[in-house]
C-alpha cells in the first residue's frame, strides 16, 4: 500500500518480519494520522524494488499491510487516476 503521508521507506508487518534476516537497529517513535504516538522497532534488511536490491530501514508494524512510503519513492513518478482507480509507479 502507498502511504504518500508516511515519510519512511517502508514499514512491515511484524510477522513478516519474525521470518527475515534483517537486523534490528533500535526504535522509532512516530505519529498517525489520528494523532496517536507509536514506537515501533526499526530493522535495517534488504529489499527489491522494483527489480533492484536495496539495503534499507524498515519499520515494524502492527497492522497486516506492507506501506511504501515517500523516501522508498523519492526517485520515482507516482500517478494515481482516481477516475480509472490506477496506481502507477514511473522508475527512473
Amino acid at each position: 500500500m502507498i502511504d504518500t503521508g508516511f515519510n519512511g521507506y517502508i514499514s512491515v508487518p511484524k510477522k513478516i518480519i519474525k521470518n527475515s534476516s534483517w537486523t534490528a537497529v533500535g526504535f522509532e517513535t512516530y505519529e498517525l494520522a489520528s494523532g496517536e504516538l507509536i514506537r515501533e522497532e526499526v530493522f535495517l534488511g534488504k529489499i527489491y524494488f522494483p527489480k533492484k536490491e536495496h539495503i534499507t530501514y524498515v519499520l515494524a508494524n502492527s497492522s497486516n499491510d506492507i506501506l511504501i512510503g515517500t523516501k522508498l519513492l523519492q526517485k520515482t513518478k507516482l500517478e494515481i487516476d482516481f477516475v480509472s482507480n490506477k496506481v502507477k509507479i514511473y522508475f527512473a
